[in-house]
């Protein structure tokens, strides 16, 4: 890719959005493509920046696609092939946008075969996408994007087989939506409406569904993470921390629960805190169930070597000299960190990963204490490491203090002060680890989603290290 592309900084600017729609035909031998001044492009949907809204761009191009057939159409989302955002220069409108190419599949009745087109789009082969090619050099962005679409349209299909999740799979989505107006037929539901698509990322697809009870949800975690059989086992082991489990479903990795009730304001921290910490000594004898459902160990020692593999240029900073050259800066200080808070012989217990605000929510039968969401990042760990999250949102010092004296007795509240602050750190880290452990190197986008989140967590807790680095020296 050419400079303008790969400079990580400037997908921190506001550009606006450029989403390129894929719809192919029903043999996907033929690919949809529309006409402008002559040019042959893929349907392109614009948005303008606003800060947070690209989790749900994928889902919001598919609907405004609908609106541009006068049948009634429903698209839904299947991936997203180029990962993570990518800028690029578009010289026709002199400025830079945030581009990426939504893989789409349409759902309703008459499938997509029956689609009826304006007179600026046709059906194209790979003969003509592959001529296509020329009209961009070889470090447009464009030339990229069309060789993905080359090979998707490939006999073999080998380029689909490589997106590995079920939930990108054609034909996932009837099957899905199915699974959730069943599940809530069986749980006493009338009046359910149609399924809609709530959101498709790098992590997951979430499917929704409104009725007599209020929404339902489907939620199919990306490949490689454990989460649909964590969940279920959470939500077994411990009820009061989880939101109930309706249906799970291993074939197309998916489970369905019903929505939750009243959000935790930001004044109710003491909740979450003592939702977490209740969890983390309750799991204590359950380590080894959990560990048996699927639910990874991240220990310190292990913590330790995967600082090593990171900083050597492997893995997530493979490819990345200044990824690489930032964990080479911080191993010293995170092997310190790791040795101090071992030296606490604290037990590893079950701990959410991403325990903060916008994961927990009450239940429709009680309006006292949270329930936790999302148990995507969940692992047997270091219990400290469940509050990196918290930290950053909340600076209520005494519900830590009242959470340590579980841990620590009253005289050595300082100590268990500095390793809570370690804690919080390396957290992040466990969280780089998760990420890292699902990077497939097959996997077709030109930049992996999960690896440039792993990045951005990686600048965020470097920066933040900096003076103790220093300190250090």
């Amino acid at each position: 890719m050419a400079d303008e592309n790969t400079k990580e900084e400037l997908l921190r600017e506001i550009f606006p959005y450029e989403i390129r729609f894929l719809l192919l035909c029903k043999d996907r031998r033929k690919v949809l493509m529309t006409r402008e001044y002559e040019q042959w492009d893929l349907p392109v949907v614009d948005y303008p920046f606003q800060s947070g809204s690209d989790a749900n761009l994928a889902v919001r191009c598919c609907q405004d696609m609908e609106k541009a057939f006068s049948d009634q159409v429903h698209f839904v989302a299947v991936a997203e092939l180029l990962g993570d955002w990518i800028v690029w220069w578009r010289k026709k409108k002199r400025k830079r946008a945030h581009a990426t190419l939504v893989l789409a599949e349409c759902v309703c009745h008459g499938g997509v075969d029956d689609l009826r087109l304006s007179q600026y789009s046709e059906w194209k082969n790979a003969q003509f996408v592959v001529s296509h090619l020329n009209d961009f050099d070889e470090h447009n962005v464009l030339r990229s994007v069309f060789q993905l679409v080359v090979s998707v349209m490939a006999p073999n299909t080998h380029f689909l087989g490589s997106l590995t999740g079920q939930r990108q799979k054609f034909g996932w989505h009837r099957k899905a939506a199915n699974l959730l107006i069943s599940t809530a037929a069986a749980d006493g539901a009338q009046n359910i409406g149609r399924v809609s698509q709530v959101q498709v990322s790098e992590t997951s697809t979430v499917l929704r569904a409104k009725s007599s009870q209020g929404y339902y949800y489907l939620k199919s975690p990306a490949s490689g993470c454990e989460e649909t059989s964590i969940t279920q086992k959470v939500a077994d082991l411990f009820p009061e921390a989880c939101p109930k489990v309706l249906k799970l479903c291993t074939n197309l990795n998916c489970f369905v629960t019903r929505e939750l009730g009243q959000a935790i304001e930001e004044t109710e921290y003491r909740e979450i805190v003592c939702i977490i910490g209740d969890l983390h000594f309750k799991s204590l004898p359950h380590v080894e169930e959990l560990r048996d459902c699927g639910c990874p160990v991240r220990d310190l020692s292990t913590l330790e070597e995967k600082i090593d593999v990171w900083a050597e240029g492997r893995e997530f900073t493979e490819g990345d000299p200044v990824a690489v050259e930032q964990m080479r800066e911080l191993r010293p200080l995170l092997h310190n960190m790791c040795t101090r808070l071992a030296s606490h012989d604290i037990p590893l217990t079950l701990i959410h990963g991403d325990a903060a605000l916008c994961n927990s929510a009450r239940s429709h039968s009680r309006k006292l204490g949270a329930l936790l969401f999302d148990w995507e990042f969940a692992c047997i760990s270091h219990p400290f490491f469940d509050f990196h999250r918290i930290h950053d949102e909340s600076d209520d010092s005494a519900i830590i203090d009242e959470y340590l004296l579980r841990w620590f007795p009253a005289e050595q509240i300082a100590e268990a002060r500095t390793a809570y602050d370690i804690g919080v750190h390396l957290g992040y880290f466990v969280k780089i680890w998760a990420l890292s452990d699902r990077f497939n190197a097959s996997a077709p986008q030109i930049v992996s989603p999960v690896v440039s989140w792993a990045r951005k967590l990686l600048r965020y807790k470097y920066w933040a290290l900096i003076p103790r680095i220093r300190q250090m020296v």
